[in-house]
């Protein structure tokens, strides 16, 4: 792509202070084209008016680049045109411009599509997801898709991996991402050492105030790093048609929104996926866990509206909400609304051998055997938009009226859920009725959802819900609030329940106890294979 600017110093033998920030005094740009002729456009303190003329690329004329211009010892003048040849980059003295045949282009086009044969590249931006090795939501979903990307961008004709931001070195290309710690052994003296300090802290009160302090400090150091990172040459190589889809959270302050600019400037596109509109619709659940009020989101949306070239939602019900937020807002600087399409998560779990189970744990017996009742099963991290209570005061209806059910909440303490976990280790039903796991692996989950009688999901707002697909795979029903996007996920094969009081839940437990709960058999869902597979179409189909 030409540059808008490309002067350069060339008395010294040095690189100048006047290069684009893209190029950082090095010609690390180069592409397997030609790049077109351009002339010098503005004259900067100390620059003499020469113009970089990139001629042919790296692997034509054959020498290695991200050299600086002073390092260029042994280049030669060419004496007949008065121009200096600089390893492929010709630069051109301004009086020599007309007879060199050298003309402006101030709007500096990028190639087009139709100038390149080399193989697209799609790049998945997972910072987050493999910085926490967190293996819930979204980042269960990111990690799923990086790691099918290459082999099914390769099937698809693409070049595709994963990408994370280093503050220090700029985005950094990744292969693939480890399984979570959830999947590893949990007896290990890490994994332990964790817990202990999570659970000290969480009976202190102060497990919400350490994690904002983390967030907080990774957000200082990611913002200071970046003033060096200059000094690095380490990033990835940006080429025209390049695409960096912004796959992780990109809430944070510090997220590197300016290093964006450096793909758009060598031809590159920006897309975004979205899995809910939830702190703008409901701010209430957000407010505490992010440290960002509303005004704060709706600033945070209308930036990445006008950053980013198209979004991808993971279902239509975030397609509508986008569109009724927008609406209400300004319209983008393009003029048009923001592109957008959608496509479905994967129904398997990612554990290695989630598909095949190994022996069943001893404590699976005591939460879903015996004669205790049917044993509903609840699937993520404790919060107030998960609605834990919800369950539990209709579990507690059922046992004071002498009915037989039990419940089983499967997942980590999130944010703002300090009254529910007290509420949940001082209940006297805990370890005879009620029964917390806290760190459960793929292959134990998948024995949880076959045992259970239901999966009980009383969400008050959600993107997508993937343990409702996940129930299903594993043939186990599903009691869900009677959401929009539940009943686009779930369909006909879930059972929904309204949220205004409990008594619609505790009639599908009395009726499970009954016998009256059948577990879906033709039930079927795209794998992560086939996810991601959809999320690349899409992409291309986007920006093609």
């Amino acid at each position: 792509m030409i540059p808008r600017r490309c002067c350069a110093r060339t008395g010294n033998g040095s690189s100048g202070r006047h290069w684009p920030s893209s190029w950082n005094g090095r010609t690390e740009w180069w592409s397997k084209t030609p790049f077109a002729t351009v002339t010098c456009l503005t004259k900067p303190a100390g620059c003499r008016g020469n113009a970089i003329i990139p001629m042919w690329s790296a692997r034509d004329c054959g020498r290695p680049c991200g050299m600086s211009l002073g390092d260029r010892r042994s280049d030669h003048v060419d004496s007949r045109r008065g121009s200096l040849v600089v390893s492929g980059v010709l630069v051109v003295s301004r009086e020599n411009a007309q007879s060199t045949g050298v003309t402006p282009d101030r709007a500096g086009p990028a190639p087009s599509a139709s100038t390149t044969t080399r193989t697209q590249r799609i790049f998945l931006e997972c910072t987050r997801t493999r910085c926490d090795g967190l293996n819930t939501g979204i980042q269960r979903v990111v990690r799923n898709l990086v790691n099918q990307s290459s082999p099914v961008g390769r099937n698809l004709g693409l070049e595709c991996t994963g990408a994370w931001f280093d503050p220090f070195r700029g985005f950094q290309p990744v292969p693939n991402l480890s399984p979570p710690q959830s999947q590893k052994n949990s007896n290990t003296r890490s994994g332990t050492g964790v817990r202990l300090v999570r659970e000290v802290l969480g009976r202190a009160g102060c497990l919400d105030l350490s994690r904002r302090a983390i967030f907080e400090l990774r957000q200082w150091r990611q913002a200071t790093l970046r003033h060096w990172r200059h000094w690095s040459r380490q990033e990835i190589d940006w080429q025209p048609g390049d695409v960096l889809l912004l796959a992780d959270q990109t809430f944070a302050w510090a997220f590197p929104w300016r290093d964006l600019d450096r793909l758009r400037r060598r031809g590159g596109r920006v897309g975004l996926v979205i899995y809910d509109m939830i702190p703008l619709l409901y701010p209430q659940f957000y407010e505490t866990e992010t440290l960002l009020s509303r005004d704060r989101w709706l600033r945070w949306w209308q930036q990445v509206r006008e950053q980013v070239d198209f979004g991808i939602t993971i279902s239509r019900a975030v397609i509508d909400d986008v569109r009724r937020i927008d609406a209400a807002l300004p319209p983008r600087a393009s003029g048009t609304d923001l592109p957008l399409r959608s496509f479905v998560l994967g129904a398997d779990l990612d554990g290695l051998d989630a598909q095949q189970p190994g022996p069943e744990p001893d404590w699976l017996e005591t939460v879903f055997g015996g004669d205790g009742g049917p044993t509903g099963l609840m699937v993520g991290t404790i919060s107030p938009r998960k609605n834990h209570s919800f369950t539990l005061d209709a579990c507690e209806q059922v046992w004071r009226s002498g009915g037989d059910a039990r419940l089983a909440i499967v997942g980590g303490v999130g944010w703002d859920s300090d009254r529910l976990v007290q509420r949940i280790r001082k209940h006297p039903e805990l370890g005879r009725r009620l029964f917390w796991l806290e760190r459960v692996g793929d292959q134990d989950l998948a024995h949880c959802y076959r045992r259970a009688a239901a999966l009980v999901t009383p969400s008050l707002a959600e993107g997508f819900n993937l343990p409702i697909v996940e129930a299903l795979h594993q043939r186990c029903p599903v009691w869900a609030s009677d959401l929009p996007v539940h009943r686009e996920v779930g369909g006909t094969y879930a059972r929904y329940f309204p949220l205004e009081t409990v008594d619609g839940l505790v009639d599908l437990w009395r009726r499970a106890a009954a016998g009256d709960n059948p577990r879906p058999r033709d039930f079927h869902w795209p794998d992560w294979n086939q996810s991601c597979q959809s999320l690349l179409q899409n992409v291309v189909e986007m920006v093609g």
